[in-house]
């Protein structure tokens, strides 16, 4: 998956790259205390773009996992600026 822009402010852009994922995806950012700053299921991100707001959640590093309904699973980092 690619995560961008890199570092953020307001939102990200969510890619997947391939349909690797597909359907039926869940999406969760965690912070690296291991706390879930986010959460939405149900989402279909075949070839597609998902744009996250991420305006309420305060600066730092963060994981995005997206998990699929096939069990597929990608991980990336971002870095939360303001």
């Amino acid at each position: 998956i690619l995560v961008y822009p890199n570092p953020a402010n307001d939102f990200i852009n969510l890619k997947v790259l391939n349909g690797m994922i597909g359907t039926n995806c869940n999406i969760q950012v965690i912070n690296l205390i291991g706390e879930s700053v986010f959460q939405e299921s149900g989402i279909e991100l075949d070839g597609g773009v998902k744009r996250i707001d991420i305006s309420s959640i305060p600066r730092g590093i963060y994981l995005i996992k997206v998990v699929s309904g096939k069990g597929v699973i990608a991980v990336n980092r971002f870095i939360k600026k303001i």
